[in-house]
């Protein structure tokens, strides 16, 4: 009788228990539904900045390459150029004063020779041989001057590609990101011309 009569108390307060275990559980699992979604996403986030990091990796990695590359061609193409250039323009220079030389000699000699022609027979022969010379002496001075300018534009040229890329390196690393702005890689000094405060569109502080 007595067990008769505690087994329906027992049930009740089971099934109470139950439903209170119930509640708490139902409303920690809505808690632990929303971590788990906070989570999924701040994965997925994860996921998308170090797809980011990497093709910003990629894309540094190859202007490095580029960089290097387009270097070693200036160094290789600067010194046989512009030596090249400078020879020849030394070589110009020396045929000038040979020319002047001879000219001056040849001018000499025909105003201290004696006569031995009539001079309007000779003045002909002057007038040509004088505008022979002065074409050469004009060609080579017009040769000189675009052997100056060629030499002038070889250096620009190389002054420009070394100060150039590493810049360029610097914005695309901080457009890939869309994070805070990496430190900018400075620019390596211009061989040539003046040194400046800042090299490039990222307008990096140079070292």
């Amino acid at each position: 009788m007595q067990i008769a009569w505690l087994q329906p108390q027992i049930q009740e307060s089971s099934k109470c228990h139950e439903a209170t275990v119930c509640l708490e559980y139902q409303s920690h699992s809505c808690t632990i539904e929303e971590l788990q979604q906070k989570i999924l996403c701040v994965k997925s986030e994860n996921n998308k900045l170090s797809v980011q990091i990497d093709k910003a990796k990629l894309t540094a990695d190859d202007f490095r390459t580029k960089y290097q590359t387009e270097h070693s061609l200036c160094q290789l193409g600067r010194g046989p150029t512009s030596a090249d250039l400078e020879a020849q323009l030394e070589s110009l220079k020396e045929e000038l004063l040979c020319l002047r030389k001879n000219h001056e000699q040849e001018v000499h000699a025909l105003k201290y020779a004696e006569p031995c022609r009539n001079v309007e027979e000779q003045l002909p022969e002057i007038r040509a041989d004088l505008e022979r010379q002065s074409q050469e002496y004009q060609t080579r001075l017009d040769v000189k001057a675009w052997l100056e300018g060629e030499i002038a534009t070889c250096r620009n040229l190389l002054e420009t590609e070394d100060c150039k890329l590493p810049c360029d390196m610097c914005v695309t690393l901080a457009s890939s990101t869309c994070a805070a702005p990496a430190a900018c890689i400075p620019c390596s000094p211009c061989l040539f011309g003046p040194s400046r405060a800042s090299c490039g569109p990222c307008s990096s502080p140079r070292c």
